[in-house]
């Protein structure tokens, strides 16, 4: 229309030129002009923000025009300041305003001669023609403004998924928009009326609808409803209708304008609001854990049950009391009134940070009793930093705090009896730390806790002779009941050797540390009095050796003796011959060598063992053979063995083979007491999932149920006082359980007695 309206003035070959510029809040928006063409460079310079000055003449004078005659002078930087010129005369710029209703839609140029601005009635058909121009910009301007509001609403009624309906009481009909059709789900070319409307609301709603619907009209009130709307295939929305009725100047309803809302997602988060809050509730109520939320006056604006039971005081008496409350009576640690400055809900105001495992005794108001509770809160901000409310919870430990105090002094009691008990006692950890040492074990020691506070610092100083004694103690750490260690030597801070048995049982952890506690006891003494008792028990066996010796030597001498007088015999008659004679001294030669086997035998027997080391059962018992078997024969005793194994065992061998000559001369004894004609012993070796066994049993009628249980007690014997002395089978187990850590066991079987030794694999 602008371009045309050029085009219109320049074709009547009155004025030459002609130009528009529109504007939008005092800038330059359009261009239009009656030579497109030609006015290219001045629409680009007026594209870049450049204003022409003859539209700056109008703004300087405050005038609804402007002339100016040479432009060559005055529009120096206009592109098309030449085109005011032409082959006979200049031609002026005349540029006037378009204006309606004191609004300026731009404004107008031409080119023409100075002759037709004298004239006044030109002058006011111009005046007219930009006031034409200016009329109809303005109508396109409210086009335009009317399509961009009609653009909004629908886009609003999209995003919010909210449309209009105007209901018609003459014909009952509905006018939707589109967004009312897509809300219902309906094509757009379907004619709605009430009914057809209700038919969609939900059966459990129509009644409400129709009636809530019908109740405004007749009180002529606006128009509010939630109600669902029932689809097909079972999905249901949830909307919001809001609308107005109207009415004739007689109060007769004409219509109702109103909006309908989609909602359902709203109302789908809603109750999944009320669900979650029923939940957080739930779990608030549920809770052993007391929880309470303060204002930031300190007042309380909420707490769950267990807040109310550990306060002793119930809802309603809580809800809005302040810390300053008289009602609050609280204790620190050491059971003293607590300070309001140091209430947790004070603390955490004052500091403006949380506070951890603060431990607060309740006094309760019915009872008076005190209940302890572990405190933790921290504060909730505002944008300014500004505490809003703080929230605190505490936990009941009121029965911790009692069993850590019934603990704390059982531990000392513990302390106390590991300090003063006879023993001495380590506690220590895989970490190699000790823990602790008993007074006892310091005395005896000469250490101080200090000087040996690790195993590598204990072994250093008292293990002087053993390199394996640190990874003896680490193995223990694996054991899951008490075992018994064995012996040890220790040595003491002043160079003093002692024997110490040991057993140390698990404690279980501490800090995340296996913990074992070990026991031990000074056996020095006993072991002195043991090797008294030992050598006592040989020198008491030393008779019955003997006597075992003679019955070893008698055939011997008895060859030898043989020999011998057939020698003097050959010479007596002289019948000397060197061939018999040499047969007769190789005879004495053998038998003087097994003379001097039985003794070597003895003497060894009688030896004392230093070291303890690996053995076999089997060689053990050969070695013991070779002292009783001509015992054995004299008697008519028949010995028989069997071996089922050839695993070794530790031991020390002449005491282990100590213990086998003593069951087997008591046996001996009870059969030759007995007169058994088919005397016999017999010997098992086996082995179980722990032992090696060494069974020894003979047919001599058993041990009388009444003294079987004392047969190891030391000085017991049955026999006459002239050949027991008692100490045979106390020697026995002493052996075997203090020194080789096994079991030795007498029992009786149909026909005789039993011993069992079991030593350790």
């Amino acid at each position: 229309m602008i371009q045309e309206t050029c085009t219109i003035l320049a074709s009547k070959h009155i004025y030459g030129h002609a130009w528009i510029v529109t504007n939008n809040s005092g800038k330059i928006e359009n261009f239009a002009s009656s030579d497109p063409q030609i006015f290219k460079l001045f629409k680009d310079k007026i594209n870049s923000g450049w204003i022409p000055s003859c539209v700056k003449k109008i703004k300087n004078e405050d005038k609804p025009y402007s002339l100016i005659d040479d432009t060559s002078l005055s529009c120096s930087e206009c592109p098309i300041k030449d085109l005011y010129k032409d082959l006979y005369n200049d031609r002026s710029a005349f540029t006037i305003e378009l204006k309606h209703k004191k609004k300026i839609y731009g404004y107008l140029t031409i080119s023409l001669d100075n002759m037709y601005m004298i004239d006044y009635n030109e002058l006011a058909l111009l005046d007219e023609v930009a006031g034409d121009i200016a009329y109809a910009l303005h109508n396109i301007e409210i086009g335009k403004s009317l399509k961009v509001e009609k653009y909004r609403y629908e886009m609003a009624e999209k995003i919010a998924h909210l449309g209009s309906w105007e209901q018609s009481n003459v014909d009952n009909t509905l006018e939707w928009s589109d967004e009312v059709y897509k809300i219902f789900e309906l094509d757009i070319s379907n004619k709605m009326t009430l009914d057809d409307f209700i038919e969609r609301v939900h059966p459990e709603d129509r009644d409400s609808v129709s009636q809530t619907f019908q109740k405004s009209i007749q009180e002529h009130l606006p128009y509010h409803i939630t109600h669902r709307i029932l689809f097909s295939d079972g999905r249901i929305k949830h909307v919001l209708e809001h609308a107005k009725h109207f009415y004739d100047d007689s109060n007769n309803y004409i219509s109702t304008i109103g909006t309908v809302q989609d909602i359902t997602k709203q109302k789908n988060t809603q109750e999944k609001l009320i669900q979650n809050e029923n939940k957080l509730q739930y779990l608030l109520d549920s809770l052993s854990v007391g929880v309470v939320v303060h204002a930031s006056d300190t007042s309380i604006i909420m707490n769950n049950p267990k807040a109310s039971e550990l306060l002793d005081l119930n809802n309603e008496q809580l809800r809005g009391m302040q810390a300053i409350d008289t009602k609050w009576n609280f204790l620190d640690s050491n059971e003293k009134i607590l300070e309001v400055e140091e209430y947790p809900i004070n603390k955490i105001i004052s500091t403006k940070k949380q506070i951890q495992n603060m431990l607060l005794g309740i006094i309760q108001d019915t009872t008076k009793d005190i209940v302890w509770v572990l405190v933790n809160g921290f504060p909730i901000f505002n944008d300014k930093d500004e505490i809003t409310e703080v929230i605190i919870n505490f936990i009941d430990i009121t029965e911790l705090k009692s069993t850590n105090e019934l603990l704390e002094q059982k531990k000392k009691e513990l302390e106390t009896i590991i300090q003063e008990a006879p023993n001495p006692i380590a506690i220590h950890n895989e970490d190699g730390k000790i823990i602790m040492i008993n007074k006892v074990w310091e005395d005896l020691t000469g250490y101080s806790h200090a000087e040996i506070d690790t195993i590598s610092k204990w072994t250093e100083k008292v293990a002087l002779n053993s390199s394996n004694r640190e990874e003896h103690i680490k193995s223990l750490y694996s054991i899951t009941q008490r075992v018994n260690e064995g012996e040890f030597e220790i040595t003491t801070k002043d160079n003093h050797k002692i024997i110490w048995a040991f057993s140390s049982a698990p404690l279980g952890q501490i800090d995340g540390k296996k913990v074992l506690i070990s026991t031990a006891m000074d056996i020095t003494q006993l072991k002195q009095k043991d090797e008294m008792l030992i050598s006592q028990s040989r020198h008491a066996a030393m008779g019955e050796m003997i006597s075992m010796i003679a019955h070893q030597w008698r055939q011997p001498i008895s060859v030898i003796a043989m020999d011998a007088n057939n020698m003097l015999v050959d010479i007596e008659l002289d019948s000397f011959n060197a061939t018999e004679a040499e047969k007769y001294a190789k005879s004495i030669t053998t038998q003087t060598q097994h003379l001097s086997e039985t003794i070597d035998d003895f003497r060894n027997f009688f030896k004392p063992d230093r070291v303890i080391s690996q053995v076999n059962i089997k060689d053990i018992l050969d070695k013991t053979m070779s002292i009783v078997k001509d015992s054995l024969a004299n008697n008519n005793i028949e010995l028989t063995s069997s071996f089922e194994t050839d695993k070794e065992v530790k031991a020390y061998p002449r005491e282990l083979m100590q213990v086998f000559v003593n069951i087997i001369t008591n046996s001996k004894d009870a059969l030759t007491s007995n007169k058994r004609n088919d005397a016999s012993i017999s010997i098992r070796v086996y082995e179980d999932e722990k032992y090696i066994n060494t069974e020894v049993c003979d047919n001599g009628g058993g041990i009388n149920t009444d003294i079987l249980p004392k047969v190891f007690d030391p000085y017991f014997s049955t026999k006459d006082a002239k050949t027991g002395t008692g100490l045979g089978l106390y020697m026995s187990k002493m052996i075997v359980e203090d020194h080789l850590n096994g079991i030795i066991e007498a029992r009786n079987s149909d026909d005789g007695a039993c011993f069992n030794i079991r030593l350790l694999k």
